[in-house]
């Protein structure tokens, strides 16, 4: 598909405006100050997830039979620690196959959990958002400049390892402090980046929009989504999309 220079603002006449709007939202987000990382830091992160896309050690992995077996360089900006970097590369490349160990690795090599945590929701951001560029013909958005000001460093006071790999928040451990982190539901998927409250409601915030309305999850008898296709045939969609992803939740 060619791409075009067009704007993503441009796209509103060919699709929704609640995608176009939730787009700005994430890109500015992005942008600001978070809970780990400064906006700079942020943006950086963003860049090197687009960085991953054309990493030659990151393409042989892909298509090893162990991502492990090899060892090698990332081709990289240059703006992260070498273990930040990693963490990056194989989230946006090849993250059906991460390990506990991998992850435990990183740690040891001086990344911060929730430095981890606040990487991961923005490459799912970014991968997000310039899928659906250029599914619709576009260029990719243009990262917008860091926003000044320090993060927050803020900790949720019951994040703690359950049966996971890294501390979450249990349902009914949350606090007001975390903002909103739970809705109606708080399944694996919304617990996996609670450790960084605000990085999973900007997630959530953003994927609801290209999924279907939140409240409609769960109710299976409604087929009308307010989408251009029906409930059975979005669902078709993204369980295609899960298997090749390697998505496993």
């Amino acid at each position: 598909m060619l791409k075009t220079q067009m704007p993503l603002e441009s796209l509103r006449s060919a699709t929704r405006d609640e995608l176009i709007d939730a787009h700005s939202r994430a890109w500015e987000w992005i942008a600001s100050p978070g809970t780990w990382m400064s906006g700079r830091e942020r943006i950086a992160v963003a860049a090197e997830t687009r960085f991953a896309r054309k990493c030659r050690i990151c393409e042989v992995r892909k298509n090893a039979l162990s991502p492990f077996a090899l060892e090698g360089e990332h081709d990289h900006s240059g703006e992260l620690s070498g273990a930040q970097i990693d963490a990056v590369h194989r989230l946006a490349t090849d993250p059906g196959r991460l390990s506990q160990q991998w992850l435990h690795g990183l740690f040891e090599d001086g990344l911060a959990d929730g430095v981890y945590v606040e990487s991961a929701a923005i490459v799912a951001m970014v991968s997000c958002m310039d899928t659906f560029t250029f599914t619709m013909g576009v260029e990719p958005t243009p990262l917008p400049e860091p926003m000044p000001g320090e993060p927050s460093r803020y900790r949720p006071p019951g994040a703690k390892i359950n049966d996971t790999w890294i501390a979450t928040i249990a349902p009914g451990d949350q606090v007001p402090d975390d903002g909103p982190v739970y809705g109606a539901r708080a399944s694996g998927v919304h617990r996996a980046l609670s450790l960084v409250p605000a990085a999973k409601i900007a997630v959530f915030d953003l994927l609801m929009a290209h999924y279907i309305p939140p409240e409609l999850i769960v109710d299976f008898d409604q087929t009308d989504i307010s989408r251009a296709i029906t409930r059975p045939q979005a669902e078709v969609l993204a369980s295609r999309v899960s298997v090749l992803n390697q998505c496993l939740f």
